[in-house]
């Protein structure tokens, strides 16, 4: 478990830096009115697939909740168009792993549907230390979208690695 305050600061002061330098993020928007950050992220191997991120804070779970639309753009009669993709198997586009994946979450604002990751466990899976809290569940968490999303942290001056 998180605070609110806490998350609300690793969020702006940790995760945002991090997320920024994600090679796959495209567009990343900070909303301090309500807590958020949502993100664009183009998928690892299919051009024309993008992620659309939220990652909020659960009140329920005291824990980041992290939800996701999956995006398909094609091209008809030479424009491009955009649609939701809800594939038969979440599977296939993202890497599920062990963690519950759900598209039962509709938007308390835009009354839109997303996928959500079930956040019971989030404790056990990213360890209770306060500190870097939000970079735990990140580096986890975030291999849905991205196998290789860790390698960031590699190069976070938060884990320097002395070469002694």
């Amino acid at each position: 478990m998180i605070a609110e305050d806490i998350f609300q600061k690793q969020l702006e002061t940790e995760l945002v830096p991090i997320l920024r330098r994600w090679p796959l993020c495209r567009e990343l928007s900070l909303l301090k009115h309500n807590g958020s950050v949502v993100i664009l992220a183009r998928h690892p191997e299919l051009v024309d697939h993008t992620f659309q991120i939220l990652i909020q804070y659960s009140t329920i779970y005291q824990e980041p909740q992290l939800l996701f639309k999956i995006w398909e753009t094609r091209i008809v009669d030479q424009v491009e168009i955009q649609r939701l993709s809800f594939p038969g198997d979440v599977s296939t586009l993202v890497n599920t792993q062990d963690f519950t994946i759900r598209s039962d979450y509709i938007h308390n604002t835009g009354r839109d549907l997303w996928y959500s990751i079930h956040g019971c466990d989030t404790g056990e899976i990213v360890g209770y230390q306060e500190e870097s809290y939000l970079e735990r569940w990140c580096s986890i968490y975030f291999t849905i979208f991205d196998p290789g999303f860790s390698n960031l942290f590699i190069y976070s001056d938060h884990y320097v690695v002395s070469q002694d």
